[in-house]
């Protein structure tokens, strides 16, 4: 029975506000030395922590991280946006649209949900504001937009759910290619239904740009195009490794940023040591973040081992004839209640270890469950209490609250469940473009 105190204690250190990676280490190492002593404890100390980093995959996340950092900091974000507005800014509701759309290009650069949403607050908020729209719809639908970067590659989260699980992070992030355009499209749905519904949320449409104000917006967006076509492309073909990808991702948008910068008309920041390196201690700062986290995971999922839990709770459900689906209805609702509380990364690495070997068990594919998990924890970016995206699209634009963001995703959450319904109900939507992919 004391084998089984580190299940007590995790929840007990996350209550006394203990950081989830050190509450799974010390956790997992507790149970280590319970189990199997005080050595095999050391050498866990001693052994797991550089197994996890010093992995090759490992070093896609910190440069798919840098790769965004880079991306804002050279302010090829606005760009991106001024180019969606160009194109649909000027029908009702059209802003709404256009950080959909500069959202999911932004994501190809980014795969961090949080950094979108504070990018993009700055930038689509006080546009919005300044033409009148609802505090609610533009609070809500930059929130919203900024869980896209969840799903479309380059996508941390899967990258993490398939070192986790060992499963093809290539595969992985082709995978959420249909699911992030579907989400897109019915995001969009939801804007024109929204503002018909309640016609005080946005304006009246107004005067379209023409078509030489057009082109200087869309003139400088195709190198960042040509960086999302040559990952994807690489990826889709095998030409190249995740790894590889995410390492001329960074050069190619660097090499964009030091070309384009000296045209006027690019809108480019001015490339100096003070913004490189700015952009370096944030990437740095959040990859360490991850790196720690996942070491704590490593270390529980040991422990995990060595209980025998996951088998026991398989033998459960097989002596007790749970059917697949009902299992896999408990598990989407441990994730959507958890998102309630805790961060995405967070409910992957405290559950994963547990929960994937049970639905693989039960006979779901791997790649279509990262999907539906990813999707499930993107849901609990935006919903309260907690609600990362929301808080960071408040604090980050200085002109909306919480609460008018909480107020504004709500239209969105249903269309969220309408995606997760049909992901469900038709996995072949996540699953043929990985089984058309090269080896």
């Amino acid at each position: 029975m004391l084998n089984f105190l580190p299940f007590v204690l995790i929840f007990v250190f996350l209550l006394l506000g203990m950081p989830v990676a050190f509450a799974l280490a010390v956790s997992g190492l507790l149970g280590v030395c319970l189990i199997l002593g005080p050595d095999a404890m050391l050498g866990a100390m001693g052994t797991i922590p550089y197994r996890t980093t010093s992995s090759f995959t490992m070093v896609s996340i910190g440069m798919f991280i840098l790769m965004a950092e880079i991306a804002t900091q050279s302010g090829i974000t606005r760009r991106l946006f001024a180019a969606a507005n160009s194109l649909v800014g000027h029908f009702r509701g059209g802003l709404g649209v256009a950080t959909m759309l500069a959202s999911a290009a932004f994501g190809t650069l980014s795969g961090s949900s949080i950094a979108a949403a504070a990018t993009m607050s700055r930038i689509a908020i006080p546009e919005m504001l300044g033409r009148g729209y609802s505090k609610v719809f533009a609070a809500g639908t930059v929130s919203m937009a900024g869980t896209l970067a969840v799903l479309i590659p380059p996508s941390i989260p899967l990258i993490i759910y398939g070192v986790l699980t060992e499963t093809s992070i290539r595969a992985l992030l082709v995978a959420g290619v249909v699911p992030g355009i579907l989400t897109v499209l019915l995001y969009i749905v939801c804007i024109n239904i929204w503002i018909r519904v309640l016609p005080g949320t946005a304006p009246e449409r107004t005067r379209p740009q023409s078509i030489s104000e057009r082109w200087e917006a869309l003139k400088y967006t195709w190198p960042f195009l040509l960086v999302v076509f040559f990952i994807f492309a690489g990826l889709y073909t095998g030409a190249v490794t995740t790894t590889e990808a995410s390492a001329v991702g960074v050069a190619l948008v660097t090499l964009i940023w030091l070309v384009m910068s000296p045209l006027k008309s690019a809108g480019l920041e001015r490339p100096s040591f003070t913004a490189f390196n700015a952009a370096f201690d944030r990437a740095l700062l959040s990859t360490v973040m991850i790196l720690v986290l996942l070491i704590g995971a490593y270390i529980f999922s040991f422990y995990l081992i060595l209980t025998g839990a996951t088998r026991a709770v398989e033998g459960f459900i097989v002596t007790h004839e749970w059917s697949a689906g009902a299992v896999l209805a408990i598990v989407i609702t441990l994730y959507i209640v958890l998102g309630l509380f805790m961060s995405q990364l967070e409910i992957m690495i405290l559950t994963l270890p547990f929960v994937f070997p049970i639905l693989t068990g039960l006979g779901y594919d791997p790649i279509w469950l990262g999907i539906i998990v990813v999707k499930t924890i993107e849901i609990g970016l935006v919903t309260p209490p907690v609600g990362l995206n929301v808080y960071v699209v408040a604090t980050s634009s200085g002109q909306v609250t919480p609460t008018e963001g909480f107020r504004g995703i709500a239209p969105f959450l249903v269309v969220e469940f309408i995606i997760l319904g049909i992901l469900i109900a038709a996995p072949e939507i996540v699953t043929f473009l990985p089984a058309l992919m090269s080896d």
